[in-house]
């Protein structure tokens, strides 16, 4: 909901920081330019499951990431235009759901993990209901933040252009559910609003570029989403909103 309320606020303040930081990495002589992308900015309808780095120009973006995929698309224009013109080298992450510590844990306008793992906190401590969007069938590639920055190490090192950025596995938003609901005793206590809005229902991603240069995912999604659930009850007074 945050990125469909923000859709002219999003474009802009992307653009802005992506233009700028890209201007002076070629203005100062930056070596390569290893930029974060997001899966927002592939075609919806899907011009193929698992989705390739090739696929990116196939259509628009789905609408309610307009704004943020089209900035996001933007910059991988003009880094392409920077090579062109200039021989800058640069890879682009394009980066599934991100999860871990130090997130933004907003139900209102926050990521689904995030905002399960904040869900589930505040209705455990009040001994609530949890309400969850949709039915749950949708499904998602989930990466571990520990995960992603291995694998941003091994993008920088050693590749360019474009580079899908996430675990190759997804499980659907009742799986994520499942686990914290087992972990913090909740078990009984979900309701699935199925009068809210879905979203995508799945997407999987070609991974085969990443892990031809050694990645490998080394976390489990399970014990890496309790993690984060007892990090956020660890440090819920002072957790980014």
């Amino acid at each position: 909901m945050g990125n469909m309320l923000n859709q002219a606020e999003a474009y802009l303040r992307n653009t802005l920081i992506n233009t700028n930081v890209v201007e002076q990495c070629v203005n100062h002589g930056v070596s390569k330019v290893v930029a974060m992308g997001t899966i927002a900015m592939y075609p919806e309808p899907s011009p193929r499951l698992p989705l390739r780095e090739e696929d990116l120009w196939q259509g628009p973006p789905y609408f309610a990431e307009y704004g943020y995929a089209n900035a996001k698309r933007g910059m991988v224009a003009h880094l392409e235009a920077c090579r062109q013109s200039y021989n800058t080298r640069y890879a682009v992450a394009i980066s599934t759901n991100l999860f871990g510590p130090n997130d933004r844990f907003n139900t209102a306008t926050g990521h689904v993990v995030p905002s399960l793992v904040r869900k589930f906190f505040e209705a455990k401590a009040r001994d609530e209901h949890v309400y969850v969007w949709g039915d749950g069938t949708q499904e998602r590639d989930f990466l571990y933040v520990e995960d992603a920055a291995l694998g941003l190490r091994v993008i920088m090192e050693q590749l360019t252009g474009l580079v899908n950025l996430a675990s190759g596995v997804n499980r659907t938003i009742r799986d994520v559910v499942s686990v914290l609901e087992e972990h913090v005793g909740m078990r009984g206590r979900v309701q699935w609003d199925t009068s809210k809005p879905r979203g995508q229902e799945r997407r999987t991603f070609d991974v085969s570029v990443l892990t031809s240069a050694g990645f490998s995912a080394q976390y489990h999604f399970d014990a890496a989403l309790r993690t984060t659930y007892d990090w956020y009850a660890a440090n819920a007074a002072d957790a980014r909103d």
